[in-house]
């Protein structure tokens, strides 16, 4: 019996070290996401600016775009 305590115990430790690996890498990568989304708020707010007339129409779609893929973003606002 006091062996397979010890195996149990060896087993949550390295399932721990594991979480606490992934958890760091998810933060990382969150990061980098949060940076990217604030580069994008950036633009897009410059093209709210610029077309203050439709800014309801068009601050819906930014919005959907900014849920979606970044490259969508890019290719919606070429097309403007």
């Amino acid at each position: 019996k006091e062996v397979e305590m010890t195996e149990t115990r060896e087993v949550m430790r390295n399932a721990r070290n594991a979480s606490a690996a992934m958890e760091s890498t998810n933060q990382g990568s969150v990061q980098r996401m949060d940076r990217h989304a604030r580069n994008v708020k950036g633009r897009t707010i410059m093209y709210e600016c610029a077309r203050r007339k439709s800014i309801v129409s068009k601050g819906k779609s930014i919005l959907i775009m900014m849920s979606s893929s970044s490259q969508s973003t890019h290719s919606e606002m070429s097309k403007w």
